[in-house]
């Protein structure tokens, strides 16, 4: 027996909005994280202070951020890696939406 589908609701219909929306958010969250100073530094995003790592290895095509909140339990781990087709975005054991809501509201 063939295992059954799932109906969802919006199947079929033009997403388009959303996803150049996720891709605006994605575009922003990348060019912050390009301009945010390498090293650790303090920074603020969604209204919460937190300490932030940035480094750089093989010429800048790969990127490690680790931010930890100061006082609060939030923590925040992803890599970028600069490929030919673009970049790509792997958070550490995350959503990447949290990792995008991070940093496209990052600043120091």
């Amino acid at each position: 027996m063939a295992p059954s589908r799932k109906h969802c609701p919006d199947q079929g219909r033009d997403r388009t909005p959303d996803r150049a929306k996720e891709l605006s958010n994605l575009t922003e969250a990348l060019r912050r994280l390009a301009d945010w100073p390498e090293g650790t530094v303090h920074g603020t995003s969604g209204g919460r202070r937190y300490v932030v790592s940035k480094t750089c290895f093989a010429e800048g095509r790969s990127v490690k951020l680790v931010a930890t909140e100061l006082g609060g339990p939030d923590y925040i781990s992803l890599n970028v890696y600069d490929l030919r087709r673009g970049p790509l975005l792997k958070p550490c054991e995350m959503p990447e939406q949290k990792v995008v809501a991070f940093l496209a509201d990052l600043c120091a």
